[in-house]
């Protein structure tokens, strides 16, 4: 349950046991809320079938049919049923881009440490918001994220030589970088995750995940005092997962990074790594 929004599921092959243990909850749930004055919205309500064979079996609230969808919104991610998050990339990517188009029709400065501020602030944020969640994404999934910044960078210098008169063509994306001191999209994301993975192995945030992956007494060694390694995973979609992959990101960091405790330090560490060794 988040504010108002709430979710139930149940794991299943099928069984009509359990398959029936998911219609009991919503009937308690809709007898609950009656009973305290809360209206249920059946129109608002969503149901979403996962995984191969499911049986897709009908679920209903107050004697009418939950409708199905393959893509559903959620807390602002597009979540797909086959769960591989590229249709969030669409709708991200089209958001960002309209975004930085409608700033760059409305506002006229040539400033580029301004342009660089109202890009990030106004647009790379579309981008950026829960990035861990979906960011085990493919090639052309990260490719297209990155359309949205080569976009915005060659935007920003493109009208700093206009404006200043320089013949000089607009550089590659690389240089435009380097210009803007900006890192790339992938780059940006990965340095998130791996913040956020470090106030998680150290005690800064709680957050509860079936996937073990700290304390191996068999996995600790001069380069990994804390026994990190990640679970076991048979899919694809689930090496994708922030429980999988990052662990495995982890432990490629120098070792005086990895056991840095201070989250301030460690950020400031990482802009000194060449991330791409760990992202390939």
């Amino acid at each position: 349950m988040f504010a108002d929004d709430l979710k139930a599921y149940v794991i299943h092959k099928n069984e009509p046991q359990k398959l029936a243990s998911l219609q009991k909850f919503i009937d308690n749930l809709s007898r609950y809320a009656n009973i305290n004055g809360l209206k249920i919205q059946p129109s608002k309500c969503l149901s979403q079938y996962l995984g191969k064979g499911n049986l897709k079996n009908d679920y209903t609230l107050e004697n009418s049919i939950i409708p199905s969808q393959n893509i559903v919104r959620d807390l602002g991610l597009q979540i797909s049923s086959d769960l591989s998050f590229h249709c969030h990339v669409e709708s991200i990517v089209n958001r960002a881009l309209s975004r930085l188009y409608l700033l760059f029709k409305s506002i006229k400065s040539h400033d580029m440490q301004f342009l660089r501020k109202l890009y990030i602030i106004y647009v790379r944020s579309i981008l950026d918001f829960a990035s861990p969640v979906f960011n085990g994404l493919t090639k052309s999934d990260h490719s297209l994220i990155e359309k949205v910044q080569k976009r915005a960078t060659y935007l920003i210098v493109k009208r700093y030589f206009y404006a200043t008169r320089c013949k000089d063509s607009v550089p590659e994306y690389t240089q435009r970088l380097r210009i803007l001191n900006l890192d790339t999209l992938r780059q940006y994301r990965l340095k998130s995750d791996l913040i956020l993975y470090h106030k998680i192995i150290n005690g800064k945030i709680n957050v509860e995940t079936n996937a073990p992956h700290l304390g191996n007494p068999f996995s600790i060694t001069r380069t990994n005092k804390m026994g990190i390694y990640p679970p076991p995973s048979r899919t694809l979609l689930r090496k994708r997962g922030f429980f999988v992959r990052l662990p495995l990101l982890f432990i490629k960091l120098p070792t005086i990074v990895q056991e840095v405790k201070d989250n301030k330090v460690f950020a400031r560490l990482l802009n000194d790594i060449d991330l791409s060794i760990l992202s390939g």
